[in-house]
């Protein structure tokens, strides 16, 4: 397989982090509004950037050579959610509270006319 720029990938690693941290800041607003809570904001972009770094990987793989630098997922998950490794180690010890099927708080009931 032939080789890409380092430029090239350098320039492929940057979109994806701006890519990442522009989700993560959609995010970290819908938190500040309400919407979601930072645990689960934060889970979610902690998520996308592990996908986003499977994705490097496999295309690492693919091209057999090593893509320079890395997907900055810790910072984008602080940027949602400062407390995001205390919020991870309850998620593996079983005591977070991230049950989506709890209704937002003010939020009318499903059954409700006020759709």
């Amino acid at each position: 397989m032939r080789q890409l720029d380092d430029q090239l990938l350098r320039a492929f690693m940057e979109r994806l982090n701006a890519k990442l941290m522009d989700e993560a800041r959609t995010r970290a607003n819908e938190c500040e509004r309400g919407l979601e809570k930072p645990e689960l904001g934060g889970l979610i972009i902690q998520k996308v950037g592990q996908g986003m770094a499977a994705a490097v990987e496999i295309l690492s793989d693919i091209l057999d050579q090593r893509i320079p630098g890395q997907v900055e997922q810790d910072a984008a998950t602080a940027l949602v959610d400062p407390a995001w490794r205390e919020n991870m180690r309850l998620r593996w010890n079983a005591v977070a509270g991230l049950d989506l099927s709890q209704p937002r708080a003010g939020a009318a009931p499903p059954d409700s006319d006020a759709h």
